[in-house]
């Protein structure tokens, strides 16, 4: 059975104070942050539209249109209006 990422915050927050439960905490969160998908940065090629690219907006890494997902960071990347042929 699965549980949500605010299920498993709740829980590790009810647990002893200790350096592992911070670290728990600190992960959960991160991994909650990372799943929620963000739209990338969209950067206009100097000698034409050949070559306009994508960046993260997370960590600032090139990312590609064929992947959901920053190949740097893990970060989920966002497609919805950016794969719009019409700019």
């Amino acid at each position: 059975m699965m549980i949500s990422f605010n299920d498993a915050i709740a829980w590790a927050e009810s647990q002893p104070d200790s350096d592992t439960k911070l670290y728990a905490l600190n992960r959960l969160k991160y991994e909650r942050d990372k799943a929620v998908p963000k739209k990338p940065k969209f950067h206009k090629g100097q000698y034409g539209k050949k070559y306009d690219y994508y960046t993260c907006a997370n960590c600032g890494a090139g990312v590609q249109i064929t992947y959901n997902y920053c190949q740097n960071c893990g970060r989920e990347i966002g497609w919805d209006s950016c794969r719009c042929l019409t700019k």
